[in-house]
């Protein structure tokens, strides 16, 4: 019998639009390999979202950073497939650190 908890953790809940949007931005922020300010702001919009909601930080942060994970995946595979290739100097990994740290500071859990 699966417990009450396995199920609230696999399972997510519909996003609100706005929620939505500010997931798309960052996912956009990312995979575009546009500038950090652009990325930066776009965790910080997110996780003040998160926030004003009453998420807890844990679950937050586990949040953003599937977001993060997400779209380093989808900016993995369009350099992949570009021929141009990234001129951004972040590589997906390099992201996704800076995301984490970013997230982590928002939410006040920095050293």
């Amino acid at each position: 019998m699966i417990e009450a908890e396995q199920l609230s953790s696999s399972f997510r809940p519909l996003l609100t639009p706005r929620q939505d949007r500010l997931e798309g931005r960052l996912i956009r922020a990312i995979s575009s390999g546009g500038p950090r300010s652009a990325m930066r702001e776009a965790v910080h919009q997110l996780v003040d979202h998160l926030s004003l909601q009453g998420i807890p930080a844990s679950r937050g942060l586990a949040i953003v950073m599937e977001v993060a994970s997400r779209s380093s995946r989808a900016a993995s595979d369009a350099a992949d497939t570009d021929q141009r290739g990234n001129l951004s100097p972040l590589g997906p990994l390099d992201c996704v650190a800076l995301v984490s740290r970013w997230a982590a500071a928002r939410y006040g859990l920095a050293d």
